[in-house]
Protein backbone atom coordinates (compact mmCIF):
# COMPACT_ATOMS: atom_id res chain seq x y z
CA UNK A 1 0.00 0.00 0.00
CA UNK A 2 1.23 3.50 -0.84
CA UNK A 3 0.99 6.18 1.77
CA UNK A 4 -1.45 9.02 1.30
CA UNK A 5 1.47 11.45 1.11
CA UNK A 6 3.14 9.50 -1.74
CA UNK A 7 -0.07 9.34 -3.76
CA UNK A 8 -0.89 12.97 -3.02
CA UNK A 9 2.49 14.14 -4.31
CA UNK A 10 1.99 12.25 -7.55
CA UNK A 11 -1.54 13.49 -8.09
CA UNK A 12 -0.68 17.12 -7.32
CA UNK A 13 1.74 17.10 -10.26
CA UNK A 14 -0.83 15.54 -12.55
CA UNK A 15 -3.71 17.81 -11.56
CA UNK A 16 -1.89 21.11 -11.27
CA UNK A 17 0.82 20.61 -13.92
CA UNK A 18 3.61 21.51 -11.52
CA UNK A 19 6.98 19.82 -11.14
CA UNK A 20 8.44 16.86 -12.96
CA UNK A 21 6.07 13.89 -13.22
CA UNK A 22 7.14 10.83 -11.30
CA UNK A 23 7.77 7.47 -12.92
CA UNK A 24 4.71 5.86 -14.54
CA UNK A 25 2.62 9.00 -14.18
CA UNK A 26 0.48 10.56 -16.90
CA UNK A 27 0.24 14.20 -17.90
CA UNK A 28 -1.56 16.40 -20.41
CA UNK A 29 0.47 18.20 -23.06
CA UNK A 30 -0.33 20.48 -25.97
CA UNK A 31 0.90 18.93 -29.22
CA UNK A 32 1.56 20.48 -32.64
CA UNK A 33 0.48 18.54 -35.71
CA UNK A 34 3.33 18.20 -38.26
CA UNK A 35 0.75 17.94 -41.06
CA UNK A 36 -1.30 21.12 -40.76
CA UNK A 37 0.17 22.89 -37.72
CA UNK A 38 -2.99 22.42 -35.65
CA UNK A 39 -2.75 22.33 -31.85
CA UNK A 40 -4.20 19.33 -29.99
CA UNK A 41 -4.27 18.30 -26.35
CA UNK A 42 -2.88 14.82 -25.74
CA UNK A 43 -2.25 12.62 -22.72
CA UNK A 44 1.18 11.01 -22.46
CA UNK A 45 2.88 8.72 -19.98
CA UNK A 46 6.33 9.07 -18.42
CA UNK A 47 7.84 7.47 -21.52
CA UNK A 48 6.25 10.17 -23.72
CA UNK A 49 3.93 7.59 -25.28
CA UNK A 50 0.53 8.93 -26.25
CA UNK A 51 -2.45 7.38 -24.43
CA UNK A 52 -4.66 6.67 -27.42
CA UNK A 53 -8.04 6.37 -25.68
CA UNK A 54 -7.64 9.57 -23.67
CA UNK A 55 -6.32 11.49 -26.67
CA UNK A 56 -9.20 10.29 -28.85
CA UNK A 57 -11.58 11.51 -26.14
CA UNK A 58 -9.99 14.96 -26.21
CA UNK A 59 -10.21 15.08 -30.00
CA UNK A 60 -13.91 14.29 -29.69
CA UNK A 61 -14.38 17.17 -27.23
CA UNK A 62 -12.63 19.51 -29.63
CA UNK A 63 -14.82 18.24 -32.47
CA UNK A 64 -17.88 19.05 -30.36
CA UNK A 65 -16.73 22.72 -30.35
CA UNK A 66 -16.00 22.86 -26.64
CA UNK A 67 -13.80 25.79 -25.68
CA UNK A 68 -10.02 25.23 -25.71
CA UNK A 69 -9.98 25.97 -21.96
CA UNK A 70 -12.53 23.19 -21.30
CA UNK A 71 -10.54 20.69 -23.38
CA UNK A 72 -7.36 21.62 -21.51
CA UNK A 73 -9.01 21.16 -18.12
CA UNK A 74 -10.51 17.79 -19.13
CA UNK A 75 -7.09 16.70 -20.38
CA UNK A 76 -5.48 17.35 -17.00
CA UNK A 77 -8.27 15.62 -15.07
CA UNK A 78 -8.24 12.50 -17.25
CA UNK A 79 -4.45 12.37 -16.99
CA UNK A 80 -4.74 12.62 -13.19
CA UNK A 81 -7.23 9.74 -13.13
CA UNK A 82 -4.98 7.55 -15.30
CA UNK A 83 -2.00 8.42 -13.12
CA UNK A 84 -3.90 7.42 -9.98
CA UNK A 85 -4.98 4.12 -11.56
CA UNK A 86 -1.42 3.37 -12.64
CA UNK A 87 0.05 4.27 -9.26
CA UNK A 88 -2.52 2.19 -7.36
CA UNK A 89 -2.37 -0.79 -9.74
CA UNK A 90 -5.98 -0.38 -10.91
CA UNK A 91 -6.88 -1.29 -14.50
CA UNK A 92 -8.74 1.81 -15.68
CA UNK A 93 -10.53 0.04 -18.54
CA UNK A 94 -12.19 -2.44 -16.15
CA UNK A 95 -12.47 -0.17 -13.11
CA UNK A 96 -15.34 -0.89 -10.77
CA UNK A 97 -17.44 1.33 -8.55
CA UNK A 98 -15.44 0.53 -5.37
CA UNK A 99 -12.20 1.74 -6.97
CA UNK A 100 -13.92 4.85 -8.30
CA UNK A 101 -15.11 5.50 -4.75
CA UNK A 102 -11.48 5.17 -3.58
CA UNK A 103 -10.46 7.73 -6.21
CA UNK A 104 -13.19 10.10 -4.99
CA UNK A 105 -12.06 9.60 -1.38
CA UNK A 106 -8.49 10.38 -2.37
CA UNK A 107 -9.55 13.61 -4.06
CA UNK A 108 -11.49 14.68 -0.97
CA UNK A 109 -8.87 13.77 1.65
CA UNK A 110 -5.58 14.75 -0.03
CA UNK A 111 -4.42 18.34 0.53
CA UNK A 112 -3.34 20.21 -2.58
CA UNK A 113 -1.39 23.23 -1.33
CA UNK A 114 -0.94 25.16 1.90
CA UNK A 115 -2.99 22.52 3.71
CA UNK A 116 -6.12 23.29 1.67
CA UNK A 117 -8.46 20.56 0.45
CA UNK A 118 -10.44 20.42 -2.76
CA UNK A 119 -13.97 21.70 -2.53
CA UNK A 120 -16.89 19.42 -3.24
CA UNK A 121 -17.50 21.29 -6.49
CA UNK A 122 -13.92 20.64 -7.62
CA UNK A 123 -14.16 16.95 -6.75
CA UNK A 124 -17.42 16.67 -8.68
CA UNK A 125 -15.87 18.44 -11.68
CA UNK A 126 -13.01 15.91 -11.75
CA UNK A 127 -15.45 13.00 -11.40
CA UNK A 128 -17.54 14.43 -14.24
CA UNK A 129 -14.53 14.46 -16.56
CA UNK A 130 -13.65 10.88 -15.61
CA UNK A 131 -17.22 9.66 -16.10
CA UNK A 132 -17.46 11.34 -19.50
CA UNK A 133 -14.17 9.73 -20.50
CA UNK A 134 -15.37 6.25 -19.49
CA UNK A 135 -18.73 6.78 -21.24
CA UNK A 136 -16.90 7.81 -24.41
CA UNK A 137 -14.79 4.66 -24.26
CA UNK A 138 -17.92 2.54 -23.78
CA UNK A 139 -19.74 4.19 -26.71
CA UNK A 140 -16.79 3.62 -29.02
CA UNK A 141 -16.25 0.02 -27.92
CA UNK A 142 -12.94 0.68 -26.16
CA UNK A 143 -14.25 -0.67 -22.84
CA UNK A 144 -17.18 -2.87 -21.91
CA UNK A 145 -20.50 -1.09 -21.54
CA UNK A 146 -20.86 -2.32 -17.95
CA UNK A 147 -18.01 0.04 -16.96
CA UNK A 148 -20.10 3.06 -17.99
CA UNK A 149 -23.45 1.65 -16.85
CA UNK A 150 -22.30 1.42 -13.23
CA UNK A 151 -21.60 5.17 -13.10
CA UNK A 152 -25.25 6.15 -12.78
CA UNK A 153 -28.62 4.80 -11.75
CA UNK A 154 -32.18 5.42 -12.91
CA UNK A 155 -34.14 7.84 -10.74
CA UNK A 156 -37.62 9.35 -10.86
CA UNK A 157 -38.00 13.11 -10.48
CA UNK A 158 -40.81 13.70 -8.04
CA UNK A 159 -40.30 17.46 -8.19
CA UNK A 160 -39.13 19.15 -11.37
CA UNK A 161 -37.46 22.56 -11.81
CA UNK A 162 -39.38 25.43 -13.41
CA UNK A 163 -39.70 25.05 -17.16
CA UNK A 164 -38.91 21.33 -17.15
CA UNK A 165 -40.85 19.38 -19.80
CA UNK A 166 -41.92 16.11 -18.16
CA UNK A 167 -43.62 14.81 -21.32
CA UNK A 168 -47.26 13.95 -21.94
CA UNK A 169 -47.15 10.91 -19.66
CA UNK A 170 -44.26 12.03 -17.46
CA UNK A 171 -41.76 9.87 -19.32
CA UNK A 172 -39.02 12.47 -19.03
CA UNK A 173 -39.13 12.36 -15.23
CA UNK A 174 -36.99 9.21 -15.40
CA UNK A 175 -33.37 10.37 -15.50
CA UNK A 176 -29.92 8.91 -14.99
CA UNK A 177 -28.20 10.23 -11.85
CA UNK A 178 -24.52 9.78 -11.07
CA UNK A 179 -23.86 7.49 -8.13
CA UNK A 180 -20.61 9.05 -6.92
CA UNK A 181 -21.02 12.67 -5.94
CA UNK A 182 -19.32 14.87 -3.39
CA UNK A 183 -21.26 17.24 -1.18
CA UNK A 184 -20.85 20.68 -2.69
CA UNK A 185 -21.80 24.05 -1.28
CA UNK A 186 -22.30 27.00 -3.60
CA UNK A 187 -20.97 30.12 -1.86
CA UNK A 188 -22.27 33.52 -2.87
CA UNK A 189 -19.60 35.12 -5.09
CA UNK A 190 -17.74 38.08 -3.64
CA UNK A 191 -18.03 41.29 -5.66
CA UNK A 192 -15.36 43.95 -6.00
CA UNK A 193 -16.03 47.27 -4.37
CA UNK A 194 -15.90 50.37 -6.61
CA UNK A 195 -12.49 51.21 -5.13
CA UNK A 196 -11.18 47.72 -5.87
CA UNK A 197 -12.54 47.82 -9.42
CA UNK A 198 -10.85 51.17 -10.01
CA UNK A 199 -7.56 49.77 -8.71
CA UNK A 200 -7.78 46.77 -11.05
CA UNK A 201 -8.58 48.96 -14.07
CA UNK A 202 -5.62 51.21 -13.28
CA UNK A 203 -3.25 48.23 -13.58
CA UNK A 204 -4.33 47.40 -17.15
CA UNK A 205 -1.50 48.73 -19.30
CA UNK A 206 -2.62 47.29 -22.65
CA UNK A 207 -5.98 47.67 -24.45
CA UNK A 208 -6.38 43.88 -24.57
CA UNK A 209 -5.91 43.59 -20.82
CA UNK A 210 -8.46 46.34 -20.16
CA UNK A 211 -10.95 44.71 -22.55
CA UNK A 212 -10.74 41.35 -20.74
CA UNK A 213 -11.10 42.97 -17.31
CA UNK A 214 -14.06 45.12 -18.42
CA UNK A 215 -15.65 42.06 -20.03
CA UNK A 216 -15.39 40.06 -16.80
CA UNK A 217 -16.51 43.00 -14.67
CA UNK A 218 -19.54 44.01 -16.72
CA UNK A 219 -20.85 40.61 -17.83
CA UNK A 220 -20.07 38.39 -14.84
CA UNK A 221 -18.47 35.74 -17.08
CA UNK A 222 -16.18 33.19 -15.48
CA UNK A 223 -12.56 33.41 -16.62
CA UNK A 224 -12.88 30.11 -18.49
CA UNK A 225 -15.96 31.35 -20.34
CA UNK A 226 -14.20 34.56 -21.34
CA UNK A 227 -11.07 32.74 -22.54
CA UNK A 228 -13.24 30.40 -24.60
CA UNK A 229 -14.92 33.20 -26.56
CA UNK A 230 -14.29 33.38 -30.28
CA UNK A 231 -14.49 36.46 -32.47
CA UNK A 232 -17.85 35.40 -33.88
CA UNK A 233 -19.20 35.24 -30.30
CA UNK A 234 -18.63 38.95 -29.70
CA UNK A 235 -21.20 41.35 -31.15
CA UNK A 236 -19.96 44.76 -30.04
CA UNK A 237 -21.97 46.95 -32.41
CA UNK A 238 -25.22 48.67 -31.36
CA UNK A 239 -27.05 46.66 -34.02
CA UNK A 240 -25.94 43.14 -35.05
CA UNK A 241 -28.84 42.26 -37.33
CA UNK A 242 -26.50 42.29 -40.33
CA UNK A 243 -24.74 39.35 -38.67
CA UNK A 244 -28.01 37.46 -38.29
CA UNK A 245 -28.39 38.27 -34.57
CA UNK A 246 -31.56 39.93 -33.27
CA UNK A 247 -30.17 40.79 -29.81
CA UNK A 248 -30.12 44.56 -29.32
CA UNK A 249 -26.99 46.33 -28.16
CA UNK A 250 -23.43 45.19 -27.59
CA UNK A 251 -23.24 41.66 -26.18
CA UNK A 252 -21.39 38.36 -26.26
CA UNK A 253 -22.66 34.83 -26.81
CA UNK A 254 -21.34 32.32 -24.29
CA UNK A 255 -21.89 28.66 -25.15
CA UNK A 256 -22.25 25.69 -22.77
CA UNK A 257 -18.65 24.64 -23.44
Amino acid sequence: MRTREETSALMTDALDHRGVPKERSFRAERALSPVDGAHWWVVIDAGLMVHKEATDFLRCLDGASLSPHTVRVYAGRVAAFLGWCDFEGVAWHTIGLPDLARFKHFLEMSPIEQGRYRSGATVNAILTAVCEFLRFCARTGLVQSVVAEQLSERRWLKFTPPGFDAGESGQFRAVRARLLKARAETPFPDALTPEQSKAVFSRCWRPRERFVVVLLHDTGLRIGEALGLRREDMHLLPDSRSLGCAVVGAHVHCGAG
